[in-house]
């Protein structure tokens, strides 16, 4: 819920706090601040959120590791709320004291930047949203603070900060320079060929054409002369440099020196050696071992994103094609390529909703688990905290809680995701998808269950599609194997909420496959971690890769 929402929405202290920072506050603005902060708590809590992540805390928290005791920052908090003499923020420069160690938490917790803070159409200052050429080049389970996932290909606003509180995010700069980012991490695009962080980790390869990029750090500013190199930056500023491969210069970012320039010029790194500069040390950087895997060379293997057909206004239904990611490379699979899954086993304790679909379902019902549609199948099935770690039972009363399914023809274990998942997922259920065990139809040496935690679609996810209206039919008694799935009296009840389609792949060398083994089937668990449960509405496995 937002401040304005929420119908507390404090216009003055907003564009008291927006002047203090832009240092553009008249006297009587001045006064009549520290008069608020003086009074009233929650505008001094404002006030600490309001500049947490701004740009000079680096400086701050340096002063004040030099000399601010305990004491001091609390006689400083009850007795004046504002000193220009300390550039206007002495109430954030104490508080940091204390948080100097935990900065990176503090800036993920509160994740307050100037963009977010004013509501749209208040008449609030604002800073305006400038765009270039920088733009997503590819995302993996990635969640940004206070903000949807930003779509593949789309452009961030250049000089704001994005909080990445978890997953990976590629930029890609126009003279062709790339910059992978890993959560957690503040990041903020300067320009064209200037990209500065925070908090975090990140890798940069600039090719030819490119030379010249620069990474900016609180303590230096890395310059590529053609190279392939990671940045870290710690909770304290400290911040670590890694060659893979040509060279980087790096320059120190202390005093007047921000920029770079022979004045502060540090080293020039060449492959395979590493350093570290400390923000609050003038001394040359430490030499520390090289760490060839602080590199990370692209994003993970996933599912990258599908098609489906749609009317207007009505969601999606029918699956058309799926990009995923196998071996590094993208590649777009026609829904006609995947092999297709039929369900063969299926239990559930539970008789709350055991089929999605239209209103009437089809004869058979199992037909629901083997079309192309994303709104229909077999869901909600049995589970188990603990995954299998022998065969399932498929029969009798004894059968294992859960579903089986086998493929129309093996699927080949190749690299990357083997097989994709797609479940329907409502407003109310937990955004990274319902979590599920998924685990070999017969055991032996080497094999093993895996548990799928989090989707690579998620609801926050621009990628995952909204689903057209269904129907969830509910039993009058838990269906206990397949053909009391077929036969139970069940009546359709309409989804009045908007649900959408999360994917996931499952590599099956996640189950101990051996590259290049067939699979013939598998089987599907809750992992019963909450109240929720999995809802796989569509099931393929993926083509060779050598066919594509």
């Amino acid at each position: 819920m937002t401040e304005l929402q929420a119908g507390n929405y404090d216009r003055e202290l907003s564009e008291l706090l927006a002047g203090l920072l832009d240092e553009n506050l008249s006297d009587a603005q001045f006064e009549r601040l520290n008069e608020r902060l003086l009074n009233e708590p929650a505008a001094r809590q404002k006030y600490l959120d309001y500049i947490e992540i701004h740009d000079e805390l680096p400086d701050v928290v340096v002063s004040l590791m030099d000399g601010a005791s305990h004491g001091e920052v609390d006689t400083e908090l009850n007795s004046t709320a504002v000193d220009r003499s300390r550039k206007q923020i002495p109430i954030h420069s104490y508080r940091t004291a204390f948080w100097a160690g935990t900065a990176v938490a503090a800036m993920l917790l509160v994740g307050v930047t100037l963009n977010w803070f004013w509501p749209e159409n208040t008449g609030a200052p604002a800073i305006a949203d400038v765009q270039s050429e920088v733009h997503f080049a590819n995302l993996a389970h990635a969640r940004f603070f206070g903000e949807l996932t930003p779509s593949i290909r789309s452009t961030p606003v250049i000089d704001r900060d994005y909080v990445l509180q978890a997953g990976m995010v590629e930029l890609a700069f126009p003279k062709g320079a790339t910059a992978i980012i890993q959560a957690p991490a503040v990041f903020r695009v300067k320009s064209e060929e200037h990209l500065a962080l925070h908090v975090g980790s990140c890798s940069v390869h600039a090719p030819p054409g490119a030379e010249g990029f620069h990474v900016e750090t609180p303590a230096t500013c890395v310059v590529d002369r053609g190279t392939r190199f990671s940045v870290s930056v710690s909770e304290t500023n400290a911040t670590e440099v890694q060659v893979i491969e040509g060279a980087a210069d790096v320059y120190r970012r202390t005093g007047e020196a921000k920029h770079p320039s022979e004045k502060n010029f540090q080293a020039r790194l060449v492959r395979n050696e590493a350093q570290r500069y400390s923000y609050a040390a003038e001394a040359p950087g430490e030499v520390i071992p090289f760490n060839s895997a602080s590199y990370q060379y692209a994003l993970p293997d996933r599912v990258v994103s599908y098609t489906a057909t749609a009317k207007e206004g009505e969601g999606v239904r029918d699956l058309v094609g799926v990009t995923v990611q196998r071996d590094g490379r993208q590649v777009e699979i026609p829904v006609g390529e995947l092999i297709p899954a039929e369900l063969v086993w299926f239990k559930s304790p539970s008789g709350m909703g055991n089929f999605a679909g239209e209103e009437q379902l089809p004869e058979p019902r199992r037909e629901a688990s083997s079309d192309l549609s994303l709104i229909t199948g077999a869901i909600n099935p049995g589970g188990s905290q603990e995954p299998l770690k022998s065969d399932p039972v498929l029969s009798g009363k004894a059968g294992t809680p859960g579903m089986a399914i086998r493929f129309q023809q093996p699927v080949i274990n190749g690299p990357g995701p083997d097989v994709v998942v797609f479940e329907l997922q409502g407003p109310v259920d937990p955004t990274t998808g319902d979590s599920f065990h998924v685990s070999p139809l017969q055991f032996r040496a080497g094999l093993k269950s895996h548990t799928v935690e989090t989707f690579d679609l998620t609801m926050e996810s621009p990628h995952a599609l909204e689903l057209a209206d269904f129907y969830v039919h509910m039993f009058s008694e838990p269906p206990l194997n397949p053909e009391t799935l077929e036969t139970i009296e069940c009546s359709p009840v309409l989804q009045a909420l908007k649900f959408r389609a999360l994917a996931v792949g499952i590599d099956l060398s996640d189950l101990g496959y051996a590259p290049n083994e067939k699979v013939d089937g598998l089987f599907i668990q809750d992992a019963l971690d909450d109240k929720h449960t999995v809802d796989p509405v569509f099931i393929g496995g993926l083509p060779p890769l050598a066919e594509r």
